[in-house]
């Protein structure tokens, strides 16, 4: 079976937009291939490449504490932070984009 693509972006108050896309593999579960974007800063940039490859592989079932725990290690590592949106923010958008609700 082929990934199937997955996006949501989201306002967060205060007024960033965060954007996230990725695959999910069929088989396993998995997140692969995320991208996460949007208007927020983060200090130093290229923290988010570390904190995409921490996440691929990620099983979607993971709770959002989890995902979010996994960018916050990464921001911790890399002694990085973020301006605008948080870990919690990034892991409820991913949620979000897997199971998307109607308003």
């Amino acid at each position: 079976m082929e990934a199937r693509q997955k996006f949501a972006e989201k306002k967060i108050p205060g007024g960033k937009l965060l954007k996230v896309k990725y695959e999910l593999n069929p088989d396993t579960q998995t997140i692969q291939n995320i991208s996460i974007n949007g208007d927020y800063f983060l200090h130093p940039e290229d923290t988010i490449t570390a904190i995409e490859s921490a996440l691929n592989g990620t099983a979607l079932a993971e709770s959002k504490e989890a995902i979010a725990k996994t960018i916050t290690d990464e921001l911790t590592k890399n002694n990085a932070s973020f301006i605008g949106v948080s870990s919690d923010d990034i892991a409820e958008t991913i949620k979000e984009a897997a199971y998307p609700t109607t308003e």
